[in-house]
């Protein structure tokens, strides 16, 4: 199977609840997520809609305009691309209207537990 094959399986598995698919595509997201979080770091004149995500995460964990320092930060990077692939999971998730909240994401196997 192509990547690009396996990346649509895969997301059409997150749409219809399948939370092993969703760890197994947030595992595959982020490490190229993270890549283009230091990017945006390193480069603060991007006007891109990543750049503005970036810059709404580094204020939103309370770091200051540094955002070079930061993209030698691997734990923040990864944390700011932990946050944005979440997010993005989450839209794919919002897709299939049985779901209620990522919390009661449980396989759909027996009853929903909320965190």
């Amino acid at each position: 199977m192509k990547p690009a094959q396996a990346f649509e399986a895969l997301t059409r598995q997150v749409t219809g609840g399948d939370s092993a698919a969703a760890r197994k595509l947030r595992a595959r997201l982020e490490p190229a997520i993270a890549a283009l979080v230091r990017r945006a770091l390193l480069f603060p004149e991007d006007r891109s809609l990543l750049q503005a995500d970036v810059r709404a995460e580094v204020r939103s964990l309370g770091f200051t305009s540094r955002c070079e320092l930061l993209a030698e930060d691997r734990p923040t990077v990864c944390l700011i691309a932990r946050r944005i692939c979440a997010r993005l999971i989450q839209q794919f998730r919002v897709a299939w209207p049985h779901l209620p909240a990522r919390e009661t994401v449980n396989d759909l196997a027996g009853p929903s537990y909320t965190v």
